[in-house]
């Protein structure tokens, strides 16, 4: 989840007295979770729409969808500046692409602005491995600008928060950003940088800023610049920027610059998706009237042209999510209104039955509630922070996460229920909780039961009073434990399960370095258990 946060009095000085309920009211209809307390606002947001990662773009989508009228274009101005591409600078950021945007000064916009940027890092620009932003202050500079290849001793300038002064390897050995991001650099002998006709360098793509062009809440004439090596993820940033510069009011102009995707760019946004009305009924399992339809897409911040056959839907470029029909189709009846369509009765031809791995699981569920154990459910797909430095056995990659907090397929369970742990530290004490769940090791997907506990004596004598009788009830009379080792658990303090010689699981107490790691200052005793192993 993303989430985005405001100082309630923050929130209605900028959108209104009304702004906490219009958000309330909006998260019906797009589905993210609110939280309203006396003091904040805080929204969670699926990752898959990234142009709602600012409260100046969820207001800006509230007025379109309450009044569809003032639903405008994404308009560029004509280029009226440019820039040189080198092709030395490409072969160590492939894609270069830049607009400039004028208006009112940022003023409390300024934080705001920066955090869209970091979100935009850190979720489809994957901690900036495929694109990275630089916003500039271009009344500081002077144009036309230049992207190039420069060696680490050719050049000298002050990163934007003035920590360092000096050659661009000064930088990359001695600023925090240097250090953490100088892996993205493919030659470590040469560095990209964007110059302004003075010499003075605008950024160091991935890497920093410089001074010379740095933003203040004074800024009014923005220059973006967005560097990548990954063309859609690239693109998609140009267009989220210019949506959210567009929502607050600026004025944007295209960039005059080298490279032959040009026509691609343009063509992205208002790209058409054409919705054919039987699709659009056999989706939602009703049928609208053209007027319903259109009024719907309408509100959802889509231009719709009605023909024959259907309808012919313009999709602006901050749109990421919308690949096909089926995602206007879903957008439809969100803005029709789910509650609104009628319920009926699958017409199918077979009557559905409880699998014997079902009726396994809901036995076990029962078992472990009647221990007095409560149940939850975490993601499948897991934070890469949870496998820093672990040996990971899933062998199981996501190629294209939406998010770095949903990017690696579990192969165990722990971690998700010490993140349980973590988000309710603050509650009372004893906490018990079982999860089942699946897993994926060695390519294979698994059922697992992860059982757990947490209190100021938490230890190994708990948990197995809790796994023994849970076996006996499985009629499993005797289950061996013999001592081992492995990541996470307290060495000695921690046993491998089996069952006439066949290892089922493993129990033992928390270490305190994966403690630390989730914050917890409790012990914790777990066992995880392969469900797969038992019921065969």
């Amino acid at each position: 989840m993303v989430v985005i946060r405001e100082n309630i009095s923050d929130l209605k000085r900028r959108f209104g007295d009304n702004a906490p309920d219009e958000l309330i009211w909006f998260s019906g209809i797009i589905g993210f979770s609110i939280d309203v307390s006396s003091d904040a606002v805080k929204i969670e947001l699926n990752p898959d729409r990234p142009d709602l990662y600012s409260f100046s773009t969820m207001f800006d989508a509230i007025r379109i969808f309450k009044n569809p009228e003032s639903l405008s274009v994404m308009a560029f101005k004509p280029p009226a500046i440019s820039l040189h591409v080198s092709e030395k600078a490409l072969g160590l950021r492939r894609y270069i692409l830049c607009f400039w945007a004028n208006g009112s000064t940022l003023g409390d916009r300024f934080n705001e602005i920066i955090d869209y940027q970091e979100k935009l890092h850190q979720t489809i620009g994957k901690n900036r491995s495929k694109f990275a932003i630089g916003i500039h202050d271009l009344r500081k500079l002077k144009t036309p600008f230049r992207y190039i290849s420069a060696g680490l001793n050719d050049i000298s300038f002050t990163t934007y928060d003035e920590k360092v002064t000096g050659t661009p390897g000064d930088i990359l050995n001695n600023h925090e950003l240097g250090k953490e991001f100088r892996h993205l650099i493919p030659d470590v002998n040469y560095v990209p940088l964007i110059l302004d006709s003075n010499d003075n360098v605008l950024s160091m793509p991935p890497i920093v800023n410089g001074n010379a062009s740095k933003i203040s809440e004074m800024t009014s004439d923005l220059f973006i610049d967005i560097t990548g090596n990954d063309w859609p993820s690239t693109r998609s940033a140009y267009y989220l920027l210019a949506n959210y510069l567009g929502s607050v009011g600026f004025k944007l102009h295209r960039v005059e610059q080298d490279g032959g995707y040009k026509k691609e760019l343009l063509a992205y946004n208002d790209r058409k998706v054409f919705i054919p009305r039987a699709e659009a009924e056999n989706v939602l399992g009703t049928r609208l009237t053209d007027t319903e339809t259109m009024g719907a897409l309408k509100r959802m911040g889509y231009i719709v042209e009605k023909n024959p056959r259907g309808f012919s839907v313009f999709v602006k470029g901050s749109r990421i999510d919308v690949m096909g029909a089926v995602d206007v189709i879903e957008d439809i009846g969100k803005a029709y209104g789910y509650d609104n369509i009628a319920s009926r009765k699958p017409q199918l031809s077979t009557v559905g039955s409880a699998s014997k791995e079902s009726e396994w699981k809901e036995n076990i569920r029962d078992l472990l509630v009647g221990f007095g154990l409560q149940e939850i459910q975490t993601f499948f797909l897991s934070p890469s922070s949870y496998y820093q430095g672990v040996s990971y056995s899933g062998d199981v990659e996501v190629l294209n996460p939406k998010s770095l907090e949903y990017s690696i397929p579990r192969d165990r369970l722990i971690f998700g229920m010490l993140d349980f742990f973590k988000l309710n530290k603050r509650r009372k004490l004893p906490q018990e909780t079982f999860e089942i769940g699946k897993v994926v090791i060695h390519m294979n997907e698994k059922t697992h039961l992860c059982i757990g506990i947490t209190n100021s004596k938490a230890g190994f004598s708990e948990i197995k009073r809790i796994v023994d009788p849970f076996l006996s009830r499985l009629n499993i009379q005797r289950a061996d434990i013999a001592q081992t080792s492995c990541y996470g658990f307290i060495q000695g303090r921690t046993g491998s399960l089996s069952v006439d010689g066949k290892e089922i699981g493993i129990i033992g107490e928390i270490h305190p370095a994966l403690l630390e790691k989730f914050e917890l200052t409790n012990p914790v005793a777990m066992a995880e258990l392969n469900l797969d192993a038992i019921i065969q």
